[in-house]
């Protein structure tokens, strides 16, 4: 996946790094949007052997497509490991791998209790748990592709900057307005249309700063998101264990403040 970013984002121009880069990660938002809400109903009609089986007759068809008509003869260029690494000494890399860290500390934390959350509040809403991941997938469809034109407008510092503090007020809002179903309902779809809006400019972020040459640091990156959603989700499951789930959404409040904190007072990130 590294490889195919840095790939995409060397064959972009530089104002439209941005907007090609959330085309290419629309397709995770689509499957977000139909795939999550069409597995759960799957399940319930058939078992979870049915999907798997579906899976792997998708990974067949894709793998092979893939054999019959990737161009034959192009090889990956070798990886100089030392200039690779040259790359964690740069302060721009620094910041860009601590705020996908953070920010995704918060960001999984409550997406992945956003189910439990909204139907410990809201119990009737147990039946309609499939149209609200499809609503979810739809937000995070729309943030992606917001954060594309964004980024290519102003910036990925400016953006980030401003999705962080946006994601400051949407989690306290979120929290503070958890008995009106309606106010929530709306606040976490935008929520997610913001934290995709974030993922974009991180994802960006990375291949600017590292000028479209290091695979090993988007791929560091893309690692510590991952990590970042692994504490947050860690984090959240003691939250709910100690305190009460709703107190899971001050989480993202936290780290979205630390994120605006540490860009605010590293200018020189600016690019």
């Amino acid at each position: 996946m590294a490889f195919i970013i840095i790939r995409f984002a060397s064959l972009s121009p530089k104002e439209k790094v941005g907007k090609n880069l959330s085309l290419l990660i629309a397709g995770v938002a689509a499957a977000l949007m139909v795939g999550v809400p069409l597995t759960r109903e799957l399940v319930a009609l058939y078992s979870w052997k049915f999907v798997f089986l579906g899976l792997i007759f998708i990974m067949l068809l894709s793998l092979t497509y893939f054999i019959s008509y990737l161009p034959k003869g192009t090889h990956q260029k070798e990886v100089n490991l030392k200039l690779e690494l040259q790359f964690l000494k740069e302060r721009k890399v620094l910041l860009v791998r601590i705020s996908s860290i953070v920010t995704f500390i918060g960001y999984g934390a409550i997406y992945t209790y956003l189910t439990p959350y909204i139907i410990h509040q809201f119990s009737y809403f147990e039946g309609y748990t499939s149209v609200f991941l499809m609503i979810i997938g739809l937000s995070s469809f729309i943030g992606n592709l917001i954060g594309g034109f964004f980024c290519d407008r102003f910036g990925f510092y400016k953006s980030l900057v401003g999705g962080s503090f946006l994601q400051v007020c949407l989690s306290f809002i979120i929290f503070m307005t958890n008995t009106s179903f309606v106010i929530q309902l709306v606040m976490i779809c935008l929520w997610m249309v913001n934290g995709w809006f974030i993922g974009l400019q991180i994802n960006t972020a990375i291949t600017i700063v590292t000028q479209n040459k290091s695979s090993l640091m988007i791929s560091l990156n893309s690692s510590g998101i991952q990590l970042g959603q692994v504490l947050g989700t860690s984090i959240a499951a003691m939250i709910i264990i100690k305190a009460n789930i709703s107190f899971i959404v001050l989480l993202s409040t936290v780290t979205s403040i630390i994120v605006f904190i540490i860009l605010n007072a590293n200018q020189k990130m600016k690019i």
